[in-house]
């Protein structure tokens, strides 16, 4: 988990708001994966990342998962404490730890995710 927030910190959001952003950019990430996908990840991380990762439950019409970069940082941006400007490089610096965090499945991430997500996993940057 340490890791994971240095990055969001690393990246500009302040540690107040650090466990937000964090559970924001994993939850919208990981609700993108199919189910059994995001399954084998959470298999691989520690259980505070688990439970951090997890979606949060909604009330009423379902949100929509995110299909490119900017739908991710759309729903970023829409949580506290992490601004528009700061959101894209917040994302990629805790996806490229979660890289990290889970090498054996970034192959199989990166063949589920739509073309501009999938792109954005594996090099942390828009395409």
């Amino acid at each position: 988990l340490r890791q994971l927030l240095g990055a969001a910190t690393g990246a500009g959001v302040d540690e107040q708001h650090a466990p937000t952003a964090l559970r924001a950019i994993l939850g919208a990430f990981l609700e993108r994966l199919p189910a059994g996908e995001r399954e084998q990840v959470a298999a691989h991380l520690p259980a505070d990342v688990r439970r951090l990762a997890a979606a949060p439950r909604r009330v009423g019409a379902p949100g929509r998962q995110p299909r490119t970069v900017a739908d991710l940082v759309a729903r970023v941006v829409a949580i506290d404490g992490v601004t528009a400007e700061s959101a894209e490089p917040v994302i990629a610096a805790v996806l490229a730890t979660l890289r990290m965090l889970v090498p054996e499945e970034v192959a199989d991430i990166g063949a589920v995710l739509p073309h501009d997500l999938a792109q954005f996993w594996k090099e942390g940057s828009a395409p």
